[in-house]
């Protein structure tokens, strides 16, 4: 029953020709949803409506949406380095502490 609009692009398309342009669109609520296009002189056509359910990404951090495999690849690494890293300065700052009562 309510109608958003999400946002308005202005495309100037030559006469005899076509022009083709992609949006990103995440949808924040559920329901049914389509897109429309209306030209200056009134003229407008939508898609047909498709459904659009809660919780329906396939990402566990939408953060990481538009991510490349490789980069999230190298970042994985770096996170599993720097964890490793840091037990490994906290297992020996323990022996450390240790050698330290026996001198």
């Amino acid at each position: 029953n309510e109608r958003r609009l999400i946002d308005s692009i202005m495309v100037s398309v030559p006469s005899q020709s076509s022009i083709s342009f992609n949006v990103k669109w995440i949808p924040e609520y559920s329901g049914a949803s389509w897109v429309e296009v209306t030209t200056p002189d009134g003229i407008s056509e939508r898609t047909l409506p498709l459904q659009v359910d809660e919780g329906d990404s396939e990402y566990v951090i939408e953060g990481l949406e538009g991510a490349s495999t490789p980069m999230l690849t190298g970042f994985g690494i770096i996170v599993f380095l720097m964890v490793g890293l840091l037990g490994y300065l906290i297992i020996s700052n323990k022996e450390d502490e240790h050698d330290d009562d026996f001198d």
